[in-house]
């Protein structure tokens, strides 16, 4: 039987594929103030980029300032493959031909929302899940509930898009940029699909790629160190993701939030400040708890309470943290309108997610084998002290730590390494950094020497597999699903996955799709 669940939402962002210039300047100035418009105003539009190598003629060209390059200095190639409008900042700008020009104070917002609007009506349902930890486990685990229980619907993030039939993998970026967004959600809706969950990074939140959303439904999983290279320091990291809750969750809307976790408190702040509703999620507390926890070689099992009802619950997962993965994927589900009773049997059916906690397999020493994307010092602590508790033998890690981000947590995640009992230190995606010095400053946070250096990844996995014994857990931590090794300026072929799974003689049976 297929459960439908009615929309209770109208989207506004919806329109005709065919729009003339002049509504198109009308919508602008509808929902942003700031403009300076100059220009014919004739002609219809056709599309909107921000690539000016895939601007279509009568298209919409968005020249956005970036970190490493700057739109404005694409207009002309733009403007030569026959671009009708441009949009960007306030900088002073003149062209030669005639062209309408959309300025704006904050065009990175409007970016977001005029693509919505050309590309016309989204899912209904909108959940965006935001944390350090635990975006991608929650967007796909939302998307399983709903399959099982027969609802179309689809997930966006780091592992591209699932559960479409249609609509290619966004790929590369956990939260696409505003276009592509728009483009893929618009295709969703146009495919029959009404609920979609979508990983929002912080750094998504703050450069308003979401902007272009209408979640009903908004998931904090927590806070720890992440992204301060970028941020600067955790203090803003915190404001760009609590921007989910203080502007884009729809009035009316609902926050999930992990209650005891950093930061939760400033989700329930920003809920008051606006009237929302909100609900907390743990193990042993909050509104939806996992009650008498129990971790075991093949998983955990839990009772569920949510009010009065309660159901129990076993699970192929191994992790603390993917019990709360779960809660957080049932409360989204149910404030999506899925009955609770129906979300609490769905439960079981669950399976684990490409990269996060996977396990690959057994080797022919009888140790269990484990793919996991840990690369903050939270992660990795909480994917050690939570492995720990489901086995019998030794914990065996292999971990490293990515170039051209932030080097203060390197010496951190080698201090928290030391809670496993076996570990190599090995690469990561070293980027244009010297690998060797990576692994360096990671060693240097460590407090004995036990930590054994082996650069390559793939000769650290052998050797990690070969050695382990029976009773053993192998982790294998820091790109999960990655597909890819990125050394320079070049990427090469590499799948922890793949290479863990040339030394197990059981292949896990992890239902991953």
């Amino acid at each position: 039987m297929k459960l439908t669940i009615p929309c209770r939402m109208t989207m506004t962002l919806s329109k005709s594929p065919k729009i003339e210039t002049r509504s198109l300047v009308a919508y602008c100035h509808a929902v942003d103030d700031s403009l300076v418009v100059t220009g014919d105003l004739a002609g219809s539009i056709t599309g909107i980029a921000l690539d000016s190598r895939k601007v279509v003629s009568g298209g919409v060209f968005v020249a956005l300032k970036g970190l490493h390059s700057d739109g404005r200095d694409f207009i002309q190639d733009a403007l030569e493959a026959g671009a009708a409008v441009i949009v960007t900042d306030r900088r002073p700008i003149k062209f030669e031909k005639q062209v309408v020009t959309i300025q704006s104070e904050e065009p990175e917002k409007l970016c977001a929302r005029l693509a919505a609007w050309l590309f016309g009506e989204q899912p209904c349902h909108q959940v965006l899940i935001t944390g350090t930890n635990g975006k991608t486990s929650c967007a796909e685990y939302i998307r399983q509930l709903l399959t099982i229980l027969n609802i179309p619907a689809a997930s966006v993030g780091t592992l591209g898009v699932q559960g479409s039939q249609k609509v290619a993998s966004c790929g590369g970026m956990t939260s696409p940029n505003a276009v592509e967004l728009a483009d893929i959600l618009a295709k969703l809706h146009g495919e029959g699909i009404d609920h979609v969950s979508i990983e929002a990074s912080s750094h998504g939140i703050v450069q308003y790629r979401l902007d272009g959303t209408a979640p009903k439904v908004a998931v904090f999983s927590g806070l720890g160190r992440d992204h301060l290279d970028y941020h600067g320091d955790i203090e803003a990291y915190l404001a760009a993701k609590m921007r989910l809750f203080s502007e884009l969750l729809m009035q009316g809307g609902i926050a999930l939030y992990a209650l005891g976790h950093e930061g939760s408190d400033a989700v329930q702040r920003e809920c008051q400040k606006r009237g929302l509703q909100h609900k907390s999620y743990g193990i042993e507390t909050g509104d939806i708890r996992a009650c008498n926890l129990k971790r075991s070689a093949d998983g955990l099992s839990f009772e569920i309470h949510d009010g009065a009802l309660s159901h129990k619950v076993k699970l192929p997962l191994i992790g603390d943290f993917q019990c709360l993965n779960v809660l957080a994927a049932y409360g989204a589900v149910t404030a999506s309108g899925v009955a609770r009773e129906q979300a609490m049997h769905a439960l079981e059916k669950l399976h684990s997610v490409a990269g996060r906690m996977q396990k690959i397999g057994v080797t022919a020493q009888g140790a269990q084998v484990f793919v996991d994307y840990a690369h903050t010092p939270d992660a990795l602590a909480a994917v050690l002290a939570d492995t720990r508790k489901h086995l019998s033998g030794r914990l065996w890690l292999g971990f490293g730590c990515g170039g051209d981000r932030d080097t203060g947590k390197r010496a951190v995640m080698g201090r928290v390494s030391e809670a496993a009992d076996k570990i190599v230190v090995c690469d990561d995606n070293p980027r244009s950094e010297n690998a060797a010095h990576i692994r360096q400053q990671i060693l240097a946070g460590m407090v004995d020497d036990r930590a054994k250096e082996i650069g390559d990844r793939s000769e650290a996995i052998a050797f990690l597999c070969a050695r382990a014994g029976a009773g053993d857990i192998v982790l294998i931590a820091g790109k999960g699903h990655e597909q890819g090794q990125v050394v320079g300026m070049a990427i090469y072929p590499f799948d922890d996955a793949a290479e863990a799974r040339k030394y197990c003689i059981d292949g896990g049976n992890n239902g991953v799709a």
